[in-house]
């Protein structure tokens, strides 16, 4: 009984081990026809380097040996194997090699090449199989032929030589602009109109954007918007040929002014999305002719000598004035403590000396005036320099607060907060600066109920910093908000406190004027019977 069991259960494994046979047979066949199937050439090699399997794509690339011999485990006829820069390669730095030592290689170009010196661009991937911690046991090598891919690769790269050969053979400056406004190509005459504005640190990328070493303006001298900008308009699908071309003056602080014409068209990709953009601009600076420039220097010197004499003309009898007021004062001064308590000449002295102080006083607002004018009109002659420096803008603002309040003790005036820890570092006009600042605490000293307190607010942001100045005056409608940056503007039905002039309307202008020159923007905040807040705002300096 026992041996007849031992008949069968060795039958049955037979079975099973034959059975396992078919089914593995099965498998290879089916991996066969996968492999033979792929349309890259898949090779495998033993740890000597010879082939032991390959695909029917690989017999492809080996032409030159019978297909019978492949699959007898032969190793390849030598070929010529050169890298994508068409230098011959040892046997030991061929992928196989590397790949023999360890090393996994991926997406290696290469070029085959048979006695003819002709072949075939190839990528090649090398895997090594290691079964064992140390040994590699064979490599599996992936080829896929790039040959079309190469010479579609070529052929770009002659169309894009003839397309620079093209922009270079274009006299005038032309960019191609990805879709950021980033320059990614240029010509001859784009390079050479770069090197013009970059005398100092200046980048190529600052030519289309207003920056403050680079600024933009119109035909007419104002300072361009970023919306306004050519590059701006060209990236929303503008067009900018014909009649829309746009003139431009590009202002930098290292070079001299250049006038340009700037035409463009928006770049579309296959689906109709924008991709750039293409702009040519033209220098003018010349072609706007040296008589007209010539004409402007001469009314320009003509007005600037017939300033010269008013400032002097003016300025010499304010100062005769101003300094006989403080003289008449200091006498009466003098003369009242000279006097008995009971005199009643005392009392008119004393009104006397009220006079003569307001008098003073009026005097000092029509010398301020008097500089304004003078300040508006170097606004206007193009004359209002800055010179910059970094500086610690909380430290400015503690010294202008406290050098206000002392001249102003009726008041309290207030730095918000009182105690900063960090540093506000900016680039700025330290004494232009203090001109927009004083002049903001001097309207809400001028318009804010005697003995209301005055804030200096300091606020800052991630690129910038704001200060505002707070007052509890009558306030501005939502219609006068815009208007009183005007210039000659002033607000109509608004009284000023006593013994103080209501002015001309031009600090707020030449404040506006100031801040936009330091790449900042003004602003106010206010409502009838709430007050106002007029504000600033001051990017920080670069790290």
């Amino acid at each position: 009984m026992q041996g007849l069991l031992a008949v069968v259960g060795i039958c049955l494994f037979a079975w099973g081990i034959r059975r396992a046979h078919r089914k593995a047979e099965m498998v290879r066949q089916q991996l066969d026809v996968i492999l033979e199937a792929f349309p890259d050439a898949i090779s495998v090699y033993n740890s000597s380097g010879r082939l032991v399997r390959c695909n029917r794509a690989t017999r492809d690339l080996m032409v030159e040996r019978r297909r019978d011999s492949m699959c007898q485990a032969e190793v390849f006829k030598p070929w010529t194997l050169e890298d994508g820069d068409a230098i011959s390669l040892v046997h030991e730095q061929s992928p196989l090699m590397r790949s023999l030592k360890g090393e996994t290689v991926l997406g290696y170009e290469v070029c085959y090449l048979d006695g003819r010196k002709q072949g075939q661009m190839l990528s090649i991937d090398s895997f090594p199989v290691v079964l064992d911690k140390h040994k590699v046991e064979s490599v599996i090598q992936v080829t896929h032929d790039i040959s079309p891919l190469y010479a579609m690769k070529c052929e770009m790269l002659k169309h894009a030589g003839r397309f620079q050969a093209l922009l270079n053979s274009i006299t005038d400056a032309a960019y191609i602009l990805d879709q950021e406004g980033n320059i990614v190509q240029a010509n001859a005459s784009a390079r050479m109109a770069l090197v013009k504005l970059e005398a100092g640190a200046l980048s190529s990328a600052l030519l289309f954007r207003t920056g403050i070493e680079c600024q933009l303006l119109d035909a007419e001298g104002e300072l361009l918007a970023t919306h306004a900008l050519p590059v701006s308009r060209l990236l929303r699908g503008e067009e900018l040929v014909g009649e829309q071309m746009v003139e431009v003056r590009v202002r930098s602080l290292h070079a001299h002014d250049l006038r340009l014409n700037v035409y463009g068209a928006p770049m579309f990709d296959g689906e109709g999305n924008l991709c750039g953009a293409v702009v040519i601009t033209r220098d003018v600076t010349e072609r706007q002719g040296l008589a007209l420039q010539d004409e402007r220097d001469a009314a320009q010197q003509r007005m600037e000598q017939f300033l010269g004499i008013v400032s002097h003309e003016l300025r010499n009898p304010l100062t005769t004035i101003s300094m006989s007021l403080q003289y008449s004062r200091s006498l009466l001064k003098t003369t009242t403590k000279a006097l008995l308590e009971d005199d009643p000449l005392r009392v008119k002295l004393h009104e006397i000396y009220q006079l003569l102080a307001r008098a003073e006083r009026q005097v000092g607002v029509q010398d301020r005036i008097i500089n304004d004018l003078f300040e508006v009109s170097s606004l206007q002659f193009k004359h209002f320099s800055l010179h910059l420096a970094h500086c610690d803008l909380y430290s400015t603002l503690r010294v202008l607060v406290s050098d206000f309040q002392s001249s102003h003790r009726e008041r309290e005036i207030r730095l918000v907060p009182a105690n900063y820890t960090g540093e506000l570092i900016v680039v700025i006009d330290r004494e232009r600066i203090a001109q927009v600042v004083n002049n903001y605490m001097q309207n809400a000293c001028k318009y804010a109920p005697e003995g209301s307190p005055i804030d200096v607010r300091v606020v800052a942001g991630d690129n910038e910093v704001c200060i505002g100045v707070k007052d509890e005056g009558p306030g501005l409608a939502p219609e006068e908000q815009e208007r009183v940056w005007e210039l000659f503007y002033r607000v109509p039905g608004i009284h000023v406190n006593a013994g103080v002039s209501k002015g001309a309307g031009l600090g707020l202008y030449i404040c506006r004027t100031i801040i936009e020159q330091h790449q900042g923007q003004v602003g106010v905040e206010s409502a009838p019977g709430a007050g106002s807040i007029f504000w600033f705002t001051i990017p920080f300096a670069q790290r």
